[in-house]
């Protein structure tokens, strides 16, 4: 598919992958990447290892991405270690186990293109690695949470599908590398107070549901209780069944 932006016009984008122990996922995550519709001189991919004990590193150098080692562990400190090494005007966050779609930085550009006071957005998500029943509940679950955020104006980012402008992620301090958890919807929280943000349907990942699969009503009972935490100002759970 070719690219329908001007090449003059296309902003430098990066990319980051906070991983930790994800050699099985991470060749998807960058096959995709590697797929873009979007000028591939117009993007960078940073892979952050968390400190991993495979060969996270290993996979991601073979595909000529840059490696930031973070030898702190925390998804928080991980994903603002690369996105204080981010070289783009704009950083994109996504997941070592989530595909995104071979548009999805041409869409991500388009918007902050078309909308010069937008700071930043989110997108829809489909589950993978699951059964149907369990994705497409998963699926309703979050585009109703997301679409209920906004239209009450509390944007919540995803942290496999989100973007913002380099300038404005400086300007409220980054993410806040103390949290364990739901880094993605404070940093959202406290962006919306100086910008606009805003979700995006057509700017799709696919993210893996091995989280949610592993312990369904603990995911969701988890990711609710947060959000109310986080909208009355005070600092969420860590929940992570995985690390």
């Amino acid at each position: 598919m070719p690219n329908t932006l001007n090449m003059t016009d296309n902003p430098f984008i990066s990319i980051v992958i906070p991983a930790f122990n994800e050699e099985k996922y991470l060749s998807e995550s960058l096959e995709s990447l590697k797929k873009q519709t979007y000028p591939s001189d117009n993007f960078e991919v940073i892979v952050v290892d968390n400190n991993s004990t495979d060969k996270t590193s290993e996979v991601a150098e073979s595909f000529g991405v840059r490696v930031v080692p973070c030898l702190t562990p925390g998804v928080s400190i991980a994903r603002d270690t690369g996105s204080r090494a981010a070289k783009g005007e704009i950083i994109v966050g996504t997941d070592a186990d989530t595909i995104v779609s071979e548009n999805w930085l041409e869409k991500i550009a388009e918007h902050f293109q078309k909308d010069s006071e937008l700071i930043g957005l989110t997108g829809g998500t489909y589950f993978s690695h699951t059964n149907f029943v369990l994705a497409g509940v998963a699926y309703i679950f979050f585009e109703l949470f997301q679409r209920f955020n906004f239209a009450i104006g509390k944007p919540a980012f995803s942290g496999f599908n989100f973007a913002v402008r380099k300038e404005a992620y400086e300007r409220v301090g980054g993410i806040n590398i103390k949290l364990k958890s739901a880094e993605d919807v404070d940093l959202s929280i406290r962006m919306a107070k100086i910008g606009k943000i805003k979700f995006f349907s057509d700017v799709l990942v696919h993210t893996s549901a091995r989280r949610l699969q592993k312990n369904p009503v603990n995911f969701f009972v988890h990711n609710i209780k947060n959000y109310i935490l986080m909208m009355r100002g005070k600092e969420p759970e860590h929940f992570d069944p995985i690390r």
